[in-house]
């Protein structure tokens, strides 16, 4: 007796629960690339802090001067001093570059340290200025700027003066 094999329409659970599985992985996979644009400027702001941080250590360690000078609206130069010594110094040498990713800026910079919120800063104003570490970890005070191409996501960082530390805070 010949035995006769019923089909059915449909999906089985397992190729149910792979499609699932492919629609959460593109979500995740679109979700997180929405993201980046906007911690584009936030991690821009940490790695320039960071390079702020490292200046004056090395400033410390290799008891020489450093700055860090802004070259146009996204890239900034580490130089260290030629000479040791409290002497302020006439020629310094490079250290090291750090360019912005393309849909971030730097705005402006201020010859003094802005914990609280100011308002949005005068275009490419104070530019010309820089951040500069003494053989004994101190600073000028100044504000650095920055945000994504559209001013969505502003940061400034805080250098303060007498310790040199630099913080991140979120707005303008």
């Amino acid at each position: 007796m010949a035995r006769v094999r019923r089909t059915r329409a449909g999906f089985t659970l397992t190729e149910l629960a792979v499609v699932l599985a492919l629609i959460g992985v593109l979500t995740a996979i679109a979700f997180s690339y929405a993201g980046e644009r906007r911690a584009g400027a936030r991690g821009f702001a940490d790695q320039i802090s960071g390079e702020l941080e490292s200046a004056r250590l090395r400033a410390l360690s290799t008891r020489r001067w450093h700055r860090v000078t802004v070259v146009g609206s996204n890239t900034a130069i580490v130089e260290q001093a030629t000479t040791t010594g409290m002497v302020a110094p006439v020629a310094y040498e490079f250290v090291s570059r750090v360019t912005a990713p393309s849909n971030v800026r730097i705005v402006a910079m201020a010859t003094q340290t802005y914990v609280s919120s100011v308002g949005q800063p005068a275009e490419a104003s104070g530019l010309t200025e820089e951040f500069r570490f003494a053989p004994d970890g101190s600073s000028v005070g100044r504000t650095l700027w920055i945000s994504d191409s559209k001013d969505r996501s502003p940061f400034r960082i805080a250098l303060f003066g007498s310790t040199g530390r630099a913080r991140v805070f979120e707005g303008w």
